[in-house]
């Protein structure tokens, strides 16, 4: 059985309602849909339409002094600012530096130097590029523009009353830096933390970190241990010291102490005149003299932790109530990969048992196990499992007992609570629908996780009841969180996120055919491990049981397991060598497609050819049911090679068998696979040389340059039925001989799956490649 997967600037106010009142008929005369700009300085910003790009550059100037004069916000002034840089007129930037000088408030920098001067200059935005450091820097730089933008005088503009202020008090010239060194964003970043606005640190951070002078590593410390603060701590780490020094950020350990012990033990590493730079002691800052007064004993800084170093964190944390302090450990001991750490961290988790807690572990304990997290796997479940499940794991991971740590208030009521009652490994699916029903009624619960174990069933008889919980809400907040799931169970190809009227009017509808699909459903087996691909066994048939089959694995990586089909009996190896079908199954890429893969060789492929079926690996249950089949431009997180490099290596690994005849080496994939055997194809110096692809997106923007189709061949079967929309299909055998493929769309009758004589189709297509070749 399936277990479950897992895991705005306020806007000023015009004084004058009739200025105002004219200054909004010209911008929304002005104003079109324009895609967002690349990136949003607060997720509220005022939604003021874009700029319309058959305006000039005298328009869209326009709508950049409107949205300033009625202080419509940044994100007014970004979006004609967008489109002026996009049109590339340089003739554009002394008006938009006067424009910026008229108002020099935040939000005019940021819009205006963000995403106007800053991508027509080349000069990175930064918070102190105000009118007045713009004017010096074109006074500067304007040489190097063609005479007739360097002879444009920046226009002066009425102030607005933001720029009144700002001219009362100028900065001082000689504050007006134009080439800031490393010294100079050191100063900003000591004043930033020294007047705790440590948010204005980031920018001076991130320059230094481009500079890459490692000098400023010892100032960056002294000045971390400093103040010792959280945020502080966060942005010198995150957008400084790790960048530069390389060392992975640990926000619970790497204080301004840890550095400092860090560079007495690392420093040779650089250059002498860099170990030669001492740290310096700066002023302590209100917190850094908090700090200071009970600092870290020596012993408790570590440099290199180990698994037992993270694991006595998380015990800290967990007795101490600070949850926060979970979150890191557990991302690196999911890193480390050791499983041996699974029993204590269940014992941990079951020391506690707070939502919170059970939160945090869960998706270490996923990621080590394979088996999903699960808000209802607790420690109490986790160790049921255990006893259950060790066996699967090595010697030294299942002689390991899970320890009794003692209890929280939390773990102790938990524990009153449960006693006496089942612990039930793999629910059915009426539970799990029971269980989803309770939390419905639960105010706040989460629903999502739930809904998508169910759907991971892939019974059709969840249909129903899932759609019936959807109608008897009254709040609507279950059409995203139920519905997304229903979709995709019930097989529907609709946009946008269906309300409780639509699914009705859908189950009158189509009521009869999922019943038939009840009435021909088996329940899935239960297990109380989930078995990855890579482990399950070969299932075997009668009637391909003759057929000659080796389970396989590349360089002894379980990971990387194929099985090799044939030759046939009594085949002669050809002169040429050997043709190769590779198999990517569908679905969930699983060993289960065995039997139907040794249909295929008998029944579509001759005596020259052998047949691979490559074996989905999966790295983590949430992987398995998102992307079965991860490609370099798509990777999931934790997946160690991409469906590309599994592919070419099964291929070497034949090839140091068996003689291969380059010309004929294809691949046949379906549905969830379609995907991977495109971008196998399109990857630098392919073995592959011809695809037949079915029932399947086509999404360019995931692959490789679509360049390197340039005489690949694909034969396309595609079902104008299928719930992926036949557009996609044809889209691939468009884009793809535009790029110099030769390719064949043939469609099929009866939706989604292997109908309409298939074998035959697959025949045809093979024969299709063999002589397009």
């Amino acid at each position: 059985m399936p277990s479950p997967p897992r895991a705005p600037r306020p806007t000023g106010t015009v004084r004058c309602p009739l200025l105002m009142a004219l200054l909004v008929c010209l911008a929304t005369a002005c104003a079109v849909g324009l895609a967002d700009p690349p990136e949003s300085k607060e997720a509220g910003a005022s939604k003021v339409p874009a700029a319309d790009p058959k305006l000039t550059a005298d328009d869209n100037l326009t709508c950049v002094r409107t949205a300033i004069e009625t202080e419509a916000g940044w994100y007014a002034i970004a979006r004609p600012c967008k489109r002026l840089a996009e049109s590339g007129d340089l003739r554009v930037i002394p008006t938009l530096i006067g424009l910026m000088d008229a108002d020099n408030s935040e939000d005019s920098i940021y819009g205006i130097g963000r995403f106007g001067l800053g991508p027509l200059t080349g000069v990175d935005y930064d918070e102190v590029h105000h009118g007045r450091w713009w004017r010096k820097w074109w006074a500067v730089n304007k040489h190097h523009f063609r005479h007739e933008v360097q002879e444009m005088p920046i226009p002066e503009f009425p102030l607005t009353e933001h720029g009144k202020r700002f001219a009362a008090s100028p900065p001082p010239p000689d504050s007006i830096v134009l080439n800031p060194t490393a010294d100079d964003y050191l100063a900003r970043i000591q004043t930033a933390i020294h007047s705790g606005d440590w948010r204005s640190a980031g920018v001076p951070c991130q320059r230094l970190a481009k500079l890459g002078d490692p000098r400023a590593i010892p100032k960056l410390i002294g000045l971390m241990d400093s103040d010792n603060s959280k945020p502080v701590i966060h942005v010198l780490n995150m957008e400084a010291l790790q960048p530069l020094t390389g060392v992975t950020y640990d926000p619970d350990a790497q204080h301004g102490r840890w550095w400092r012990k860090w560079w007495a033990e690392n420093k040779m590493r650089f250059p002498k005149d860099v170990q030669d730079t001492a740290i310096p002691t700066y002023p302590l800052t209100k917190h850094g003299t908090q700090f200071a007064a009970h600092p870290p004993s020596p012993d408790s800084i570590v440099l290199e932790p180990t698994a037992d170093d993270y694991l006595a964190r998380i015990k800290t944390a967990i007795e101490t109530g600070d949850h926060d302090a979970i979150d890191m450990p557990c991302r690196i001991l999911s890193e480390l990969g050791d499983e041996r750490v699974i029993p204590r961290l269940i014992g941990l988790m079951d020391a506690d048992n707070s939502p919170i807690v059970v939160k945090e572990i869960g998706p270490t304990l996923e990621w080590l196990t394979g088996v999903a997290d699960h808000s209802s796997r607790n420690g109490t479940w986790w160790r049921e499992w255990w006893n259950v499940s060790k066996s699967k794991f090595p010697d030294d991971v299942r002689g390991i007992e899970i320890p009794n740590y003692p209890k929280t208030e939390h773990g102790k009521r938990f524990a009153e609570r449960i006693e006496g009652q089942p612990v039930i490994l793999d629910p059915t699916l009426d539970e799990l629908l029971a269980l989803i029903g309770r939390e419905v009624k639960e105010e706040g619960k989460n629903v999502d996780e739930t809904a998508a174990w169910i759907a991971s069933y892939e019974n059709p008889r969840a249909i129903e009841p899932l759609i019936n919980l959807i109608v008897e809400d009254s709040t609507g907040q279950l059409d995203k969180s139920i519905g997304s799931e229903l979709k995709r169970l019930a097989e529907v190809d609709v946009s946008g996120v269906p309300d409780a009227g639509w699914w009705e009017d859908w189950w009158e509808r189509n009521r009869d055919e999922i019943n038939r699909r009840i009435a021909q459903t088996d329940e899935p087996p239960t297990g109380n491990l989930h078995v990855p691909n890579h482990r399950l066994p070969l299932p075997q048939a009668e009637d391909v049981r003759e057929i000659p089959a080796a389970d396989t694995l590349v360089n002894g990586d379980a990971r990387k397991r194929y099985v090799l089909i044939g030759p046939k009996e009594n085949a002669q190896q050809p002169r040429d060598g050997w043709s190769l079908l590779i198999v990517l199954p569908g679905g969930s890429g699983g060993p289960g497609f065995h039997p139907f893969v040794k249909r295929i060789y008998k029944n579509v492929l001759s005596e020259r050819y052998l047949a691979v079926q490559v074996i989905a690996p999966e790295w983590n249950q949430r992987q398995a049911r998102q992307l079965v089949w991860p490609t370099e431009n798509s990777r999931f997180g934790g997946v160690e090679f991409s469906s590309e490099e599994f592919l070419h290596a099964v291929i070497s690994d034949v090839r140091d068998v068996y003689p291969l005849d380059d010309r004929f080496i294809f691949t046949l994939s379906w549905s969830s696979s379609g995907p991977a055997a495109y971008a196998a194809s399109l990857r630098p110096n392919t073995q592959i040389k011809g695809s037949l692809v079915a029932m399947s997106v086509f999404q360019p923007a995931q692959l490789p340059s679509l360049d390197a189709a340039k005489n690949q061949c694909y034969f396309i079967l595609h079902s104008p039925h299928d719930f992926i929309n036949i557009s996609q299909a044809r889209s691939a055998e468009q884009l793809l001989r535009e790029h110099g493929a030769r390719v064949k769309l043939k469609t099929y009758d009866g939706g989604h799956g292997w109908h309409d004589d298939p074998y035959g189709k697959m025949k045809q297509g093979i024969e299709w490649l063999e002589q397009t070749r």
